[in-house]
């Protein structure tokens, strides 16, 4: 007969990281919270950094910095990648440059 352990359960989410995946033995539960409080920080700090450059070189004028490699390659915040990632390919000017084409694509498909 199986039988259901609620403490098990508890116990088993403790020793996952954000992701899901097992801790393994290289690395303590409390390492693992160490390390996470920091790069929650730095992911703050990463934050700030990219939103005050998109209000300082706003729109086509990001891809012009000159960090943008340095700054994509150190990474984009995830709420922000959509949105930078839509300048920097251009794909941004060409929905400004032709507003109705999307809705014209959709229609048609």
């Amino acid at each position: 007969s199986s039988s259901c352990h609620g403490s098990s359960l508890q116990d088993d989410a403790a020793h996952r990281d954000l992701l899901g995946f097992k801790l393994d033995s290289l690395i303590s539960p409390a390492d693992y919270k160490a390390w996470l409080v920091k790069h929650q920080k730095d992911i703050i700090k990463k934050q700030i950094h990219w939103q005050d450059l998109m209000k300082k070189c706003p729109g086509p004028a990001m891809k012009e910095h000159k960090n943008i490699k340095k700054l994509v390659r150190k990474g984009i915040v995830e709420h922000l990648r959509g949105q930078v990632w839509m300048e920097l390919s251009g794909a941004a000017k060409k929905m400004r440059d032709t507003p109705a084409m999307y809705s014209q694509l959709v229609e048609e498909a």
